[in-house]
């Protein structure tokens, strides 16, 4: 499942929108938007959701992690986990601020 489909799901089973944005101090509309898969939530937010409803960033973001033979997590998966928050975040910034952040890194 994709993040707005779980978003969904946990609204539906776990509570209103409306109750969910009063506890975030957000705009209701906005869970909208995530819940239609139409924004991606940042980062704060994330955590702000996983805390609300209890549950993991795996469990939220629909990150499965495959394991090694002895039953441990692969490090392979963690940094996937870390480059799809990343990547989620840099849909939310503008053109101009990443091509000076390429520009920094001399890209």
């Amino acid at each position: 499942m994709r993040f707005f489909e779980i978003l969904d799901s946990l609204l539906k089973e776990r509570g209103a929108a409306a109750k969910l944005s009063a506890s975030m101090g957000i705009p209701e509309s906005l869970i909208g938007y995530w819940r239609r898969g139409e924004k991606q939530p940042r980062l704060e937010n994330i955590v702000k959701l996983c805390e609300y409803f209890n549950v993991s960033s795996d469990e939220l973001l629909g990150i499965k992690r495959p394991t090694t033979p002895e039953g441990e997590q692969s490090e392979l998966t963690e940094h996937q986990e870390l480059i799809a928050v990343i990547s989620n975040e840099l849909k939310l910034m503008d053109v101009e601020k990443l091509k000076a952040f390429k520009a920094f890194l001399g890209a």
